[in-house]
């Protein structure tokens, strides 16, 4: 559960310093070329594709699904350059090539929330199964 909630901040941080942060800190360059902002961005995919990771058992659905997240989140970026021909992503020359690495993204994102829904199901689950296995009466919900 900690390694969980460590993620989720990792997440919170790197996407308010993305969205909130001051332009000069996103587009700061690092050795190598890469602009901060979008290191901030591959940290929030991978540590939100690593969450089902944490959350889950060994061999179990939910497990496989995380390291097909992971997989999905690590190819993101190496797509993005290909498509666009810079790490800074910026598609000059061709907008269908945006227009796909839109599409990469939005798919990327919505595979990783997906499967972190399934990890909330699976947590919960555990959750209930626990506290009826130690004699507590579940709380009834519902009107």
């Amino acid at each position: 559960m900690k390694r969980t909630f460590f993620l989720l901040g990792l997440i919170a941080a790197s996407l308010l310093l993305l969205v909130y942060g001051p332009d000069g800190l996103v587009l700061y360059r690092l050795p190598g070329g890469l602009p901060l902002g979008t290191l901030f961005a591959i940290v929030s995919l991978v540590a939100g594709s690593a969450i089902p990771l944490a959350a889950s058992r060994r061999r179990t659905a939910l497990r496989w699904a995380g390291v097909a997240a992971l997989l999905v989140a690590l190819a993101w970026f190496p797509i993005g350059v290909w498509l666009s021909g810079n790490v800074d992503l910026n598609f000059v020359s061709d907008a269908a090539d945006s227009v796909l690495f839109r599409q990469v993204t939005i798919g990327s994102a919505a595979f990783i929330i997906a499967t972190w829904a399934w990890s909330a199901v699976v947590g919960w689950r555990s959750y209930r199964k626990r506290r009826i296995a130690i004699g507590e009466q579940p709380v009834a919900t519902g009107g």
